[in-house]
């Protein structure tokens, strides 16, 4: 996970290009993390950061198609499937580097929305259960380290402030996608989103870090700021979503719109007829949490 590089001989990129280079087509796996129990082993996914690094492989490498690794295999800790610990976050995250890979155009980010990534325990912890073989990382793995990251998609530029404990860190980021990571800490973890002294946007995490957990897992939890605990969208107060109190909501979290209507024929008339239903059924699942899919 998550290579140093992902230019020069033998990098993602590299070997992505010497297969088209042959006519061939190539399946760029996207992944959000990887802890197996049954196995004892983990890779560091670093927050989002692994993610992000796969899908800008897949799309700035012009990869054919993309692979979610995995959609629920849950025991590996890789699943994108909806869950207590990570919602539909990362799908949501996902939607706007499938738009870009579909389409060809940068999404323009519409709404200020901050996602939050933190594990529950130090790497470090000792568990009050105690395990035969606890996880190692895997060899060849990003270094492992003990972080909380806030992922941006920002309409302007602003500042973030993260709580954790009883420490505060803040940093200032532009508009379109950008990260903070800090050092982990102990306790509740929360992050807010300021501009010109107002507070725009803020998500508070459902799951605290504690200094001695029953077991050790090594997932990280994420939350959201256009999701709710239940994974139930929160409506925007300056959009028309907040002012429409009809509107009623899917399992899914948005709204009972039928998944082949205007979001499908715009993406059509754009870049072709879109074959894979999964892909398309996950762009109009997600797609109205951060962007408008193709500007007008």
């Amino acid at each position: 996970t998550n290579p140093t590089t992902n230019v020069g001989t033998f990098s993602p990129i590299d070997m992505l290009e010497k297969v088209k280079n042959l006519g061939k087509l190539w399946m760029q796996p996207v992944s959000v993390q990887d802890n197996r129990p049954r196995s004892f082993i983990f890779d560091e996914s670093q927050n989002f950061d692994n993610l992000m690094n796969t899908w800008n492989i897949t799309v700035d490498g012009g990869a054919d198609w993309a692979h979610l690794v995995t959609w629920n295999d849950y025991s590996e800790g890789t699943q994108f499937n909806p869950s207590v610990r990570h919602g539909w976050i990362n799908l949501d995250i996902s939607s706007y580097w499938i738009a870009k890979m579909r389409t060809g155009l940068e999404p323009p980010i519409i709404r200020d929305v901050l996602y939050l990534s933190h594990r529950t325990q130090f790497l470090s912890a000792n568990t009050t259960f105690v395990t035969a073989k606890p996880m190692i990382i895997r060899e060849g793995s990003s270094p492992a380290r003990d972080t909380i990251q806030v992922l941006a998609f920002l309409k302007s530029a602003g500042e973030i402030r993260v709580s954790a404990g009883n420490t505060q860190y803040n940093c200032t980021v532009g508009s379109g996608i950008s990260t903070c990571t800090f050092p982990l800490q102990l306790g509740n973890v929360s992050a807010y989103l300021y501009r010109e002294g107002k507070l725009i946007s803020s998500v508070i995490s459902p799951l605290e870090v504690e200094e001695r957990p029953y077991n050790q897992n090594l997932d990280y939890a994420v939350s959201s700021s256009r999701r709710d605990v239940n994974g139930a969208p929160i409506p925007d107060p300056t959009s028309e979503e907040s002012s429409s109190s009809s509107s009623s909501t899917s399992d899914a979290g948005t709204s009972n719109t039928n998944p082949t209507s205007s979001t499908t024929q715009r993406i059509s008339g754009v870049s072709g007829s879109i074959r894979n239903a999964k892909a398309l059924g996950l762009l109009s699942i997600t797609s109205s949490f951060l962007y408008e899919l193709i500007p007008t």
